[in-house]
């Protein structure tokens, strides 16, 4: 039955631990779960989806989602290509900080949607609307022109080609998506001549309900005024070549005259702005009636005074306040015909025309000269080109290339909608200009001749100075060599040069020795003079430029440090102000510092130990050298340094430091100085707490210092036991321990020693006050005070009970010297709670102790030889290591012992060593060995065998 029982013990067992693993190892028999991933782009860019475990990479673009599918937990890294503008992941929308590279853990089926930045509603609608496909510009016009080979019209060259601008890859689109213009309707019937006629004459209102039915058909409704005349809106943000189609020339208010009138008056009036402001200050429309059409066009004004025409007709036209880039020259002899033999031109062959066809035949013709194609060649079928201004056009190119007449170009950035509607960069705008010659010399002087006069770590020979074209320093023109001093070293020069009339841009590009480069880019007009050179050159400009010496300003001289820390935070009543130094400047590359110096400067240290080159730090010399800023500088050359009186708390350091200062970079403050760090040994004294007897030194222990002046401080010795003393005041100073350590016993002596400029001096006898004295010398941190620390006495406690752990009152205990226990220190009894006390043992004091006196009724313990029982008692501490320990009868205990029989307590610090000692009613066996305990287990023997035979027989 019982082995039945164990056999169904270990079956439920078994059973119990196979239903606990199989739950657990079963799923790993199952196939792996696997979840789908969807990935949806939509505008140009892609995403790449990466296994980051199996490295498998797939790709999602716009018309060509991912569907996949991973492993449950799969981790993925995506990265868009392209600036994202929205991501849903599973519908729900993301941080864009996350958009362009984040890392995905598949666990469940996925959706994650991409939108890049270049997908607008503009552009879904577009791509929606059918009325947009068929109506938009972008069918008029599949390119434009932005580049273009320098010379396309000038039939005279081999290169006579146009260089097509590279499509762009941003979508053109209509400004407005409402305005709907047809473009291939641009015919004026005889009524349509006569409302333009009117209109020059003023006559307006009649044909009010016209401009209202045109406005509302093509969509500019939205633009008209109560007159359904165009507003400011319009012109803003819409292209005015626009108004050549569908009749919306009618709503253009630049057809009635009085507009006309106000743009030539503003013009007119437009102040003349210097080249580094340019921008256009005026832009006039001009339309221009030619057979059964009409042709628009502007004039720009230039905030240099220049009128200007469109170079590229393809583009949109710039608008009044747009800034330009700087005037560029264009070599291309087509456009340079066009300009100089079109309106506003020197040599014009069109005042046979109105001043409205001239202005928009010469905006063709430059156009078509620039990139081979214009407005009145795109648009209506090219009609107004074929039909009056290509002719035109081929008797400017078939003229003279205009010598002297140069075509200059302004770039506009922006984008606007040029005549068809779509959305386009700017045009560039040209212009021409006569090119008339003069002469320029280059002269270069220091500007600062009291730091380089008599100083060979400068000379202004083999500086370089490049004239440009432009403002941006990008086309270079000439470099001059400034390498003719013909003697003078005050001054040298290069030149003079011929170039073309006109604004010029110097900039220093190599400078000379021991200068700074020269960073201004300075305006150089070369002009009508009237003035010849020597050498027969007219015109001729001498252009002084000064260049600046290069120095270094230092800011700090020197830093004042104590030895001792490296810092420059005097030490106890010491001070690293008022220190003094000498210092010497000497001129030139390799100069005797033995010998006079230049220039010499008396300067004292701050409070910081610091010494400035400025007047809060000099106390007597010569005047500083100053920079272009009026700043106290050192030149190129060497300075020394040497310290005449050394601060309060430390010694002299007689140490002669020497310092160059050199030429560095292009820039004329150099840094090549390097300021030296004078350290001062401060007097010195250290006091050491050590345990007495032993090296250990006491933490902790507090000593109040008090200062020649009357003044105190409490001082505490680190982990080493020291306590450092340094930049003492001169004078008498005082020592006493006002707390020792815990564990210690506080040394009650004060001490008196003397600091002066020679050293320290102990002024007190040390005899028998367990101290001692280390004397050092005036330059050595080893005066040394000892203080021998005793520690603190201990107690023992006896604690007395029954074998019922009953306190036990009136047991007698004596604390002995000897082990023979013949010399008694002291006896006591234990008291109404059982406990005796003995106060003021000493450490690693070796003391014996015993029961002298049992209590009524109890006896006395015995060892095995019948004695009373003599306990020893023993106690070897170094508190500063948090160490007691002690030994009872041999066995050692620790500050761990806490409990027990045995055990340690803390009295306010004072150590405690507690012991319970047992005493047992008279006829127990409290003590083995004893006799009393042999009678007692005979008898127990006895009754055990008697026991065992009465047993046996009744059986």
């Amino acid at each position: 039955m019982k082995l039945g029982k164990k056999l169904s013990s270990v079956a439920m067992t078994f059973a119990v631990l196979m239903g606990t693993i199989l739950p657990t190892t079963t799923p790993l028999q199952a196939s792996e779960e696997s979840y789908k991933l969807n990935v949806t782009v939509v505008g140009d860019g892609s995403v790449s989806v990466k296994d980051v475990k199996g490295e498998k990479v797939e790709f999602a673009v716009e018309d060509d989602p991912l569907e996949t599918s991973y492993t449950k937990g799969s981790k993925i890294a995506i990265e868009c290509t392209g600036e994202v503008s929205e991501l849903l992941i599973n519908e729900k929308a993301q941080e864009l900080e996350t958009h362009s590279k984040f890392d995905f853990e598949i666990n469940e089926d996925t959706d994650i949607k991409v939108a890049f930045a270049n997908t607008n509603d503009d552009r879904m609608a577009a791509a929606e609307s059918q009325e947009l496909k068929d109506d938009s510009p972008d069918k008029v016009e599949e390119k434009t022109t932005e580049e273009q080979i320098e010379n396309p019209g000038d039939a005279s060259s081999s290169e006579n080609l146009t260089e097509e601008k590279e499509t762009s890859k941003e979508p053109q689109i209509v400004q407005n998506p409402e305005i709907k213009i047809d473009y291939n309707n641009w015919k004026l019937t005889d009524e349509d001549h006569a409302m333009l006629e009117d209109y020059a004459k003023g006559i307006a209102e009649p044909y009010k309900e016209i401009r209202k039915e045109i406005a509302e058909r093509t969509g500019l409704i939205q633009f008209t005024d109560e007159n359904y005349f165009l507003t400011d809106s319009f012109y803003a943000n819409q292209s005015f070549q626009m108004l050549m189609f569908d009749r919306t020339w009618a709503l253009d208010r630049n057809c009635l005259q009085e507009y006309k009138d106000r743009a030539t008056e503003m013009a007119s009036l437009e102040p003349i702005i210097e080249a580094r402001t340019m921008k256009v200050t005026n832009f006039t429309e001009y339309t221009a009636s030619w057979g059964v059409g009409t042709i628009i066009n502007g004039l720009w004004t230039l905030s240099n005074g220049n009128k200007a025409f469109c170079a590229n007709g393809m583009l949109a036209p710039p608008m009044t306040g747009d800034a330009t880039s700087d005037p560029r020259i264009v070599d291309n002899a087509a456009l340079r015909k066009a300009l100089y033999y079109g309106y506003n031109g020197p040599g014009n062959i069109l005042g046979h025309l109105t001043i409205e066809q001239q202005i928009v035949a010469t905006n063709d013709f430059v156009s078509m000269a620039y990139t081979g194609n214009s407005v009145g060649n795109a648009a209506a079928g090219g009609y107004h080109w074929n039909g009056w201004i290509k002719n035109l056009y081929d008797q400017v190119q078939s003229k003279a290339d205009p010598q002297g007449y140069v075509a200059y170009m302004v770039d506009v950035p922006g984008k606007g909608t040029n005549w068809a509607g779509s959305w386009v960069d700017k045009q560039s705008l040209t212009y021409g200009a006569w090119r008339p010659k003069g002469n320029l010399a280059i002269v270069k002087r220091s500007s600062n001749p009291t730091i380089t006069n008599g100083n060979n770590c400068y000379s202004l020979l083999g500086a370089e100075y490049t004239l440009y074209k432009d403002r941006n320093c990008t086309q270079a023109i000439k470099t001059f060599k400034l390498n003719d001093g013909n003697g003078d070293k005050s001054a040298v020069w290069d030149g003079p040069y011929e170039f073309d009339l006109g604004t010029y841009y110097l900039k220093e590009t190599k400078a000379a020795q021991g200068y700074a480069l020269d960073p201004t880019v300075h305006t150089v007009q070369v002009k009508e003079t009237g003035v010849n050179h020597p050498n027969g050159a007219p015109n001729w400009t001498d252009y002084e430029v000064k260049d600046t010496p290069q120095s270094d300003p230092v800011g700090i001289l020197l830093q004042k440090v104590d030895r001792l820390t490296g810092q420059a935070v005097p030490q106890g009543s010491g001070s690293l102000s008022g220190a003094e130094f000498t210092i010497k400047y000497f001129a030139g590359t390799n100069p005797n510092v033995n010998g006079k110096a230049t220039r010499t400067w008396i300067m004292k240290t701050d409070d910081k130990g610091r010494i400035y080159l400025d007047d809060n730090h000099k106390v007597s010399g010569d005047p500083f050298y100053t920079n272009s800023s009026g700043k106290p500088t050192l030149p190129l050359g060497t300075i020394t340094i040497q310290e005449t009186k050394a601060p309060t708390g430390y010694y002299l350091n007689s140490e002669l430091f020497i310092r160059k200062i050199t030429s560095q970079g292009t820039a004329e403050t150099v840094s090549t100085y390097n300021y030296p760090t004078v350290k001062e040994q401060p007097n010195e004294f250290i006091l050491t707490k050590v345990q007495i007897g032993t090296d250990k030194p006491i933490q902790g222990t507090i000593f109040t210092h008090t200062r020649p002046d009357g003044s105190t401080a409490d001082v505490t010795t680190d982990k080493d036991g020291n306590i450092r003393f340094v930049g003492l005041a001169h004078g008498k100073h005082k020592l006493k321990e006002k707390k020792a350590s815990s564990g210690y016993i506080e040394n009650p002596h004060e001490v008196t020693f003397t600091v002066s400029a020679n050293g320290l001096t102990m002024d007190t006898n040390l005899t028998d006050k367990n101290m001692e004295w280390k004397p050092g010398s005036a330059k050595s941190p080893m005066y040394e005070l000892r203080v021998n620390e005793e520690l603190q006495d201990y107690k023992l406690k006896l604690i007395k009970i029954n074998d019922k752990d009953q306190i036990l009152p009136g047991a007698e205990f004596t604390l002995y010297e000897d082990k023979e226990c013949t010399k008694p220190i002291e006896t006591l009894t234990t008291n109404e709670t059982g406990i005796l006390v003995f106060d003021n043992l000493k450490d690693r004091t070796t003391y014996y102790f015993k029961e002298t006196k049992a209590p009524v009724g109890y006896r006395i313990p015995v060892d095995s030889k019948g004695n009373p029982h003599v306990y020893e008692l023993r106690a070897e501490a170094t508190p500063t290591e948090g160490i007691f320990d002690f030994f009872v009868d041999g066995t050692k205990y620790t500050v761990a012992d806490t409990d027990g029989s045995i055990h340690l307590e803390d009295e306010n610090g004072q150590k405690v060593v507690a012991i319970t000692v047992i005493n047992y009613i008279s006829g127990k066996l409290p003590e083995t060995g004893s006799n009393t305990t042999l009678i007692l287990m005979g008898i127990g023997a006895t009754l055990l065998c008697l026991y065992a035979l009465r047993k046996r027989f009744s059986n």
